[in-house]
């Protein structure tokens, strides 16, 4: 068996993955051409989020492809998914590595916001004791579109702080941890309504592009503050630029964008009411380390034919 990598992942890692696999042929290869001579006889493809579907392609003998991230919309363009699914080459995320870097990014974004701290630190290096009219998370209602394993540990965090938590997902299907009520995609008007803070943590599909529009936008409370860590695709950013000017919703805080990096043009920065951060959310230390354990266990039960968390159902699109 052979093993391709082309992410620029650490000798630990590397010997991590020899140490459970000692009859797996391991090569990392960041160089291009040395990759499409590499692929022809390789069972299985570590990848970053952006494919390269030549040289998928040449992949002769490929059965699997582990991306490194756990958003695979990039995967999902018609023409990569039908050589996958013609070549019945399985496509496996990272997904459930990255709800609690995520829920903590979210949950200071809003502590940030609901209590100033931004513009006491502001006043601070000013030498000002200025008293600013500040809230509690206490009693709010978080509403959350995107109820995966990012959207509970959010939801989790939320509730510590006597939130309200409401979800919304494609199909309601029984209970789902940490939330107190959940909605459908089709009732996602009724959700919005009663959101203080209102979070986009959903995958993107072609169905989730540009689910935040003028008319959601128009739905939410004045007070509402929007908060995006799912992909800048899922918002239409026109219509967000629209209602942040316009007073329709109190403010935003952005980790994702449609285009990256965020062009210094962009209106965004002009908004006092925005606060930015370079799509930064799920980052934390151990990243490598949990992604390469994930990878194992994987890799062991698609050998041993057990159930392969985060398999991508092509349908679907996540």
């Amino acid at each position: 068996m052979k093993l391709l990598l082309i992410i620029d992942l650490k000798d630990k890692y590397l010997e991590m993955i020899g140490e459970a696999f000692p009859d797996l042929t391991i090569i990392k290869s960041l160089e291009p051409v040395q990759q499409a001579r590499e692929i022809i006889d390789a069972d299985f493809l570590v990848a970053g989020s952006t494919p390269d579907l030549e040289l998928i392609k040449k992949g002769e003998k490929l059965k699997l492809i582990q991306t490194w991230s756990a958003g695979v919309d990039r995967y999902l363009k018609k023409e990569i998914v039908e050589h996958l699914a013609e070549k019945k080459i399985m496509l496996i995320s990272m997904s459930g590595i990255h709800g609690d870097p995520i829920a903590e990014h979210v949950l200071g974004l809003i502590i940030n916001y609901t209590r100033r701290l931004y513009d006491l630190y502001e006043a601070q290096k000013e030498r000002k004791w200025q008293w600013l009219k500040v809230d509690q998370l206490a009693g709010k209602n978080m509403v959350i579109v995107g109820t995966g394993s990012i959207g509970q540990e959010i939801a989790r965090r939320a509730r510590a702080f006597k939130m309200k938590t409401i979800g919304v997902k494609r199909k309601v299907e029984g209970k789902v941890d940490y939330f107190d009520e959940v909605y459908s995609n089709s009732q996602v008007e009724a959700a919005l309504k009663e959101g203080d803070y209102i979070v986009a943590a959903l995958p993107l599909t072609e169905e989730s592009k540009g689910f935040f529009g003028e008319r959601e936008f128009a739905l939410m409370k004045e007070s509402a503050f929007f908060i995006n860590i799912a992909r800048g695709e899922v918002v239409d950013e026109g219509a967000l630029i629209k209602a942040l000017k316009e007073g329709r919703i109190a403010g935003a805080a952005l980790d994702v964008f449609t285009e990256e990096p965020l062009s210094p043009t962009s209106p965004f920065y002009g908004l006092e009411n925005v606060y930015i951060t370079p799509h930064i959310s799920a980052a934390h230390p151990d990243y490598n380390l949990k992604a390469t354990r994930l990878f194992i266990d994987n890799l062991k039960n698609y050998l041993e034919k057990k159930e392969i968390r985060n398999l991508v159902d092509y349908n679907r699109g996540y």
